[in-house]
């Protein structure tokens, strides 16, 4: 009896082998930063910043935790490179609540995802669109070169961290159609396509939504075994990729101190043996000879093993399933119609083997990686007002605004309000690229530039319009080198510089507006009107081979109109066409002669 109870207390003091954290996931120090919003330049910029504090605190595991719509491709595939080469090799992807489009991918670019209860991912297809005008249908052509770079990414990640490769790629493909198969006999699940659907059971495919008509589960012969349709969790609690509970319903996970995955299953589900194009160096598994099926806790753990790497070679694959796996073989369900694109819930992600577990708090994060201290950095102040002041509809309204007090200040010349505020919107406009770390200050010099070309042709060049046309092309170039990015791609950069013209039309007929309204008590467009000559002029004598003789070197006059800086000037009843040099000369000035050049009369103000 006493050698029973001592076996007894040796079993209760045991450790449980679930309990045991794999190498490469144990840390002591975690981080988490949080990736909220649409993902951009900016955010791959202020994550790089982010993450560099991280491990100056001694982080030795990044936690991302994700809750982001989508984002912008090529920063999308920016901080995928940079999660694979510049990041801990322990990078856990934590959705909470949702992934979408570039979130997803950027989650599979992980060493592995955990998801919160009720979080959601998927969907990430590419998309084009432009403010206000919304989405824009793209061609297949154009199509296929934007889901191109995202095949990659996805399938790239697949091999690295062990997911089935048509599982991702079914996130960003309408027309894919994926079905869930197992094998009772050896506790396998696997992923299969139309195409080796076919091959399998040698018929057309059982399709619950989406597709072309077939045949029902009635229909079909004993070589096709079909469960009734139901989902990929089969009705039951949360189960981790190696077929353990993780925590019951997705409604009291959470109160559970213990990660989802470290609880056990009374009737687990069988691990799902992913197909990446690799495993084709792998040991067929379509006859009786083949080595025994994988087993549970090494499916689950098997990719965690090494100090942090990912070796391809150790990640349990499959390769393609034959004519011959079919009467072992039963259809669980379809998991992606060819109608739709890949969502999942997380208890579907997790019952797919996309991700580890389901963790609803920062407790059971923390005992995930069995850390000692985890703790937050979330996106400074400054991302939250560059992201505001980079916006495209804040750039449009900038411009706006130094376009109508550029208006203003050359009919108040000097700095007064409009140039105070016409140079705190050139300063708000550099300001944001420069709080982004993207700047680029180019843009802002080539605006100030155009301005005062403009002026110059305003006030001092009037007729060579050379420096007004500089002053055009400088101005217009900046504005629109506000929305381009540096090193864009053709197609990116051409989007963009159509959307920095739109914005430019669109503020300077903004500006143009309201300078017309406010034009007549502020007379903001005197500038533009002492190009034209607007007063009426009585029958007077006006200059001519005869009376010009009047207008000598020296000669006293006054000015009958508005000298900026040309105007008419009388000479003892007779007007004449003059030139002011210098300052303008406003009308009832007194002015003296001081040269002839040619027919032209250059005076001077006196007083």
């Amino acid at each position: 009896m006493n050698v029973l109870w001592l076996l007894v207390l040796l079993l209760i003091q045991s450790p449980n082998p679930s309990m045991a954290i794999p190498s490469a996931r144990k840390a002591a120090v975690v981080c988490i930063l949080p990736v909220l919003g649409e993902i951009d330049a900016l955010t791959v910029s202020g994550l790089a910043t982010r993450l560099t504090q991280a491990k100056s605190a001694g982080a030795d595991a990044i936690v991302l935790q994700l809750d982001t719509p989508g984002g912008d491709l090529l920063a999308t595939l920016e901080l995928c490179r940079q999660i694979k080469s510049e990041y801990p090799p322990n990078t856990v992807a934590w959705i909470k609540p949702r992934a979408y489009s570039a979130g997803v991918i950027t989650a599979l670019a992980c060493r592995e995802i955990v998801v919160a209860p009720q979080s959601v991912l998927g969907d990430a297809a590419p998309i084009s669109a432009l403010p206000v005008a919304g989405l824009i249908s793209l061609p297949a052509a154009e199509r296929a070169k934007l889901e191109a770079p995202l095949l990659s990414e996805v399938t790239d990640s697949s091999r690295r961290s062990g997911h089935d490769e048509r599982l991702a790629r079914a996130f960003v493909c309408v027309g894919d159609e994926l079905w869930l198969v197992e094998d009772a006999a050896r506790g396998e699940r696997y992923i299969v396509d139309v195409n080796e659907y076919k091959i399998v059971f040698g018929k057309e495919p059982i399709r619950l939504r989406g597709g072309a008509p077939s045949a029902t589960p009635d229909e079909t012969d004993e070589s096709a075994d079909v469960d009734q349709p139901q989902s990929a969790m089969n009705g039951q609690a949360p189960l981790d990729a190696a077929g353990e509970k993780v925590g019951g319903t997705a409604e009291n996970s959470s109160s559970s101190a213990q990660p989802a995955e470290h609880t056990h299953s009374a009737a687990p589900t069988p691990p799902l043996i992913p197909f990446r194009t690799d495993a084709l160096r792998q040991p067929a598994n379509s006859d009786s000879t083949q080595a025994p099926p994988l087993d549970a806790s090494r499916v689950a753990s098997q990719s965690l093993t090494g100090a942090g790497q990912r070796d391809q070679s150790l990640l349990p694959s499959r390769a393609p399933l034959t004519a011959a796996d079919g009467p072992r073989l039963k259809v669980i369900s379809q998991i992606d119609a060819s109608d739709e694109l890949l969502t999942l819930q997380a208890n579907e992600a997790v019952a797919l083997g996309l991700a580890r577990c389901v963790i609803a708090n920062e407790t059971e994060l923390q005992n995930f990686f069995g850390a000692k201290q985890i703790f937050t950095i979330a996106a400074p102040w400054s991302e939250q007002l560059a992201r505001v002041l980079t916006s495209w509809w804040m750039r449009t309204l900038l411009v706006a605004i130094l376009v109508i007090c550029f208006f203003g200040e050359m009919s108040a010349p000097g700095l007064g309000m409009f140039g105070f505020t016409g140079v705190a919107c050139v300063a708000l406009l550099a300001g944001g690229s420069f709080l982004a770390g993207l700047s680029q200050w180019w843009p802002s010099i080539a605006i100030l530039a155009g301005l005062l070309l403009i002026a110059a042709e305003i006030l001092f060049l009037q007729g060579t319009f050379i420096s007004g046309a500089l002053g055009v092309l400088a101005f217009t170039g900046g504005v629109i080198g506000l929305f381009v990015v540096s090193d864009p791609t053709p197609e990116s950069g051409a989007q963009q510089a159509f959307l920095g013209m739109a914005s430019l039309v669109t503020a300077v007929g903004a500006a143009g507006i309201v300078a017309w309204l406010l034009g007549p008590r502020l007379q903001i467009m005197a500038p533009w009107q002492a190009a034209v000559l607007h007063a009426t002029l009585g029958e007077m004598p006006s200059q001519s081979p005869d009376t010009l003789t009047l207008a000598k070197v020296d000669a006293l006059a006054r000015a009958v109109t508005d000298l900026r800086p040309v105007g008419k000037i009388e000479i003892d009843g007779v007007r004449f066409d003059a030139r002011s040099e210098g300052a303008w000369i406003s009308s009832g000035a007194n002015v003296r002669i001081l040269r002839l050049e040619g027919n032209e009369i250059i005076v001077e103000h006196v007083t």
